[in-house]
C-alpha cells in the first residue's frame, strides 16, 4: 500500500503520539509499504528528509509556546501547497492524520477531493488541551464543549477512526463518535525496554543515591497533575528513605521545583529535564516503582514502557491507566488526585520486595502479551484494508 500519514508533531519530537508515529511509519516499511510523512519543520524550514525507507516531507513552520505542546515543538504554517502536492504526485492509498490541525485539515480536504479514505487516529483530550491554556480557558465560554464539538465533526468524516485503547474508544463513543471505529495499541519495543539490574553508569550520570527509587517520567504539564505527585513524595518520605526521579520537561517543571522546595524534599528528588534516546532502554530500570499521577491518559506510552522494563505500577484510577494497571496483580490504582493513596500504593511495594518483583514480571507479561510495538503495524495495515475496502 501507499499511505501518507499527516501530523503536527513527528520525530524528533518526544510527546507519545510522535514516538508512536514514527514508531508506525517505520514498522510499515519494514512490512514492505510505501510511506510518505508530511509534519512541520523542527527548525522551520522546509525540506525532505529520509526516516528509515520513509520520506518525511517537513513545512515551513513556527514555534509553539511550550503550554501548547512539547518542548520545541512547531506548528505548520500554510501546508496547503505541500500536502494538495504530494497527494497528487503520491496517489496515496490511503491518508492517515494525526490530529485536526493545518496539516491534518489540508490532509483530509485533499483525501475527500480526490476519494482517497482517511483514517483519523485520536490522541488527545480536549481537558488536557484546556487545562494548559492557564488564564485563557476562562476567555471562551465551554471552551471544552465547543472542542469537543469540532473534534466529532472533524472525525465523523474519516472513513475509520482508530485510539489506543478500549477506554478511549468509549469516551469518543460517548462524545458522539459515528464513523466506523476501534481500538488499536500504541505499542512499545519490548526489545528496547527489557527488565535489568540497575545501570550504574546512569545512577551516577544523575547522582542517585543508593535509595530505593520512585520514577515518573513523561510531560510536566498541568494534566499530569504531579503537584499530588510530589505532595505523595513528601509523605512518602515520612515513612520509608526513599528518593524520587522525575524524567522529562514540561510547562510546570518549574514551578514542581518550587514545590518540592517548600515541602522541603528538593534534595530527595532529581529533576533529568529531557532524557537522551540513547539512555532511555536503561532509565527506567533506575526505578523500583513507576508512579503516575494522571487522571487523562488515552493509554500512556511511559507506563507501558515502565511496564516492559519490569516495574510495578502505581497509577490513577483514571481513564485508560487501569487497562495497563491490574490493581493487585502488576501493582496499584489509587483514588485520582489523592496524594494519601498514591503514599499508602508506593509504600505498600516498596516495603515488600519480594511482591515488588512479582508484579514487575506481571508488568513485563502484561505487555508482552498485549503490547509489542512489532505487531502495531500489522494492526493499522489491516485498518487501511478495511477502510479501503
Amino acid at each position: 500500500m501507499k499511505i501518507l500519514l499527516a501530523t503536527e508533531s513527528y520525530w524528533p519530537n518526544l510527546d507519545g503520539g510522535a514516538i508512536f508515529e514514527r514508531n508506525l511509519v517505520l514498522g510499515l516499511g519494514d512490512l514492505g509499504h510505501e510511506v510518505r510523512v508530511v509534519a512541520p519543520s523542527p527548525d522551520g524550514k522546509p525540506r525532505v528528509q529520509q526516516d528509515g525507507r520513509s520520506e518525511v516531507h517537513r513545512t515551513r513552520s513556527l514555534g509553539l509556546p511550550e503550554r501548547f505542546g512539547t518542548h520545541g515543538a512547531k506548528g505548520s504554517l500554510f501546508p496547503g501547497k505541500i500536502v494538495r502536492d504530494l497527494v497528487d504526485g503520491f496517489r496515496p492509498d490511503v491518508i492517515h492524520g494525526h490530529n485536526h490541525f493545518f496539516i491534518c485539515l489540508a490532509a483530509q480536504k485533499a483525501a475527500r477531493k480526490h476519494d482517497i479514505p482517511y483514517v483519523a487516529t485520536y490522541h488527545n483530550m480536549p481537558e488536557n488541551a484546556v487545562d494548559n491554556l492557564g488564564p485563557l480557558k476562562y476567555v471562551v465560554p465551554d471552551l471544552v464543549g465547543k472542542i469537543w464539538k469540532w473534534d466529532m465533526k472533524f472525525l465523523n468524516r474519516a472513513s475509520y477512526v482508530t485510539s489506543p485503547t478500549k477506554t478511549a474508544i468509549e469516551y469518543l463513543e460517548a462524545h458522539g463518535l459515528a464513523a466506523p471505529h476501534r481500538p488499536v495499541s500504541n505499542g512499545i519495543s519490548i526489545e528496547k525496554h527489557t527488565p535489568g539490574p540497575k545501570p550504574k553508569a546512569l545512577a551516577r550520570k544523575y547522582r542517585l543515591p543508593d535509595k530505593p527509587i520512585v520514577l515518573y517520567m513523561g510531560r510536566l504539564d498541568g494534566e499530569k497533575q504531579m503537584d499530588v505527585w510530589l505532595d505523595a513524595a513528601a509523605k512518602i518520605r515520612e515513612e520509608i528513605d526513599a528518593h524520587f526521579l522525575i524524567g522529562g520537561r514540561g510547562s510546570k517543571a518549574g514551578a514542581l521545583k518550587r514545590q518540592a522546595a517548600s515541602l522541603g524534599i528538593a534534595q530527595h528528588v532529581t529533576f533529568t529535564g529531557i532524557v537522551p534516546d540513547k539512555d532511555m532502554g536503561e532509565f527506567y530500570r533506575l526505578g523500583d516503582v513507576f508512579a503516575i499521577s494522571s487522571p487523562a491518559e488515552l493509554q500512556s506510552l511511559v507506563t507501558l514502557e515502565a511496564m516492559a522494563s519490569g516495574l510495578p505500577v502505581v497509577a490513577a484510577d483514571a481513564m485508560a491507566l487501569p487497562e495497563l494497571c491490574h490493581s493487585g496483580r502488576n501493582g496499584y490504582l489509587f483514588l485520582t488526585g489523592s496524594a494519601d493513596g498514591m503514599t499508602k500504593s508506593v509504600v505498600r511495594i516498596l516495603q515488600n520486595p519480594a511482591m515488588a518483583r512479582q508484579m514487575g514480571a506481571e508488568s513485563r507479561k502484561i505487555i508482552e502479551k498485549h503490547h509489542d510495538v512489532r505487531e502495531m503495524p500489522k494492526h493499522y495495515a489491516a485498518v487501511y484494508q478495511e477502510a479501503i475496502g
